[in-house]
């Protein structure tokens, strides 16, 4: 995690309080730099206990700005299968979830739907008949779609995800494989916006993109004459 230090009052200290999940049950290897080329505060977190946490930073009792964020840690099959779902050309890989609540209204029955996910959209299905397919939800991967890391169900003890964008309602989904899902959409989300949320880092990544498009098309002089007289007609 970076931080600008005109987020933190232009100080070139550390934050002075970090709090990750529950302090005793999470056991957390810190290390905070200073980045003198960015001229920012970087933030590094090693956690060797898989599962969600949920991390704060604060400096000078004052929550710094985005210092409020989650952190996942996965297994090594877990990083595996992320690894792989992202690797896919072809993605057509699905992930088996129950909706268990909509527009904040929970669902007497849950229904067993199928998570997808693509660099562009997260889309949620359900089947008929096990053939039959029908779209339930689509949200964007963009920064606007949120996740809200929920508990575990408690009538089928698995963890809860609320999804929302702003345009439709929120849908609460709960998996086994939630924390594998969200983080599949996070690395396609990073690579959309390229790798970061700042503007500075999406205004590089985009002039990039623009130099590596125009890299590929040959370029030839093509010679005009302009006579102001007949503008319209040179």
């Amino acid at each position: 995690m970076r931080w600008l230090l005109a987020d933190m009052n232009n100080v070139k200290n550390s934050p002075d309080c970090i709090t990750i999940g529950n302090s005793k049950s999470c056991a957390a290897n810190l290390q905070v730099t200073f980045d003198k080329a960015l001229n920012s505060v970087v933030l590094q977190v090693c956690i060797e206990q898989e599962g969600c946490f949920r991390a704060t930073v604060a400096y000078r009792g004052h929550k710094l700005k985005n210092g409020d964020f989650n952190i996942l840690v996965l297994s090594p099959a877990s990083y595996q299968r992320v690894n792989k779902s992202v690797a896919k050309k072809c993605h057509n890989v699905y992930y088996e979830a129950r909706l268990v609540a909509y527009n904040n209204d929970r669902l007497e029955k849950a229904k067993k739907i199928y998570c997808y996910i693509s660099p562009k959209q997260l889309t949620i299905k359900e089947y008929f008949m096990k053939i039959f397919p029908k779209r339930l939800y689509t949200f964007r991967v963009c920064p606007s779609t949120k996740f809200q890391f929920l508990g575990l169900d408690r009538h089928y003890d698995t963890p809860t995800l609320l999804i929302e964008d702003g345009c439709q309602a929120p849908v609460e989904i709960a998996s086994k494989d939630r924390d594998v899902i969200a983080s599949v959409f996070t690395i396609f989300l990073l690579k959309n916006i390229g790798g970061s949320e700042t503007f500075k880092d999406k205004q590089d990544f985009f002039y990039h993109e623009v130099r590596q498009l125009h890299s590929k098309r040959i370029h030839e002089r093509l010679p005009l004459k302009i006579n102001r007289q007949e503008l319209f007609k040179s």
